[in-house]
């Protein structure tokens, strides 16, 4: 059975005590925030709690306290940003 596909990339950027986390690479020498693909059936919310825990442990504690949204449509060449509170 084929996986539904979704092709929406997630980044999370986490800052504590005004430091930001960040994935090092060591094949390619660079550094990325923590994130990846948002799974079929996710919400964007979901997806980036998902991310955190599996690249920084299942008992990671945090709170999102704000989504920022950048959807591109490449074809139209188009964008959109907004932003969410979380309360």
């Amino acid at each position: 059975m084929k996986k539904e596909a979704v092709g929406v990339r997630l980044r999370i950027i986490t800052v504590k005590s005004e430091k930001v986390l960040l994935t090092y690479d060591s094949e390619g020498d660079f550094f990325f925030y923590v994130g990846g693909r948002l799974e079929y059936g996710e919400t964007i919310e979901e997806g980036a709690k998902r991310e955190i825990r599996e690249e920084c442990g299942e008992d990671t504690t945090f709170a999102i306290s704000k989504i920022l949204i950048n959807l591109k449509n490449l074809r139209e060449e188009k964008t959109l940003n907004s932003e969410i509170e979380i309360s």
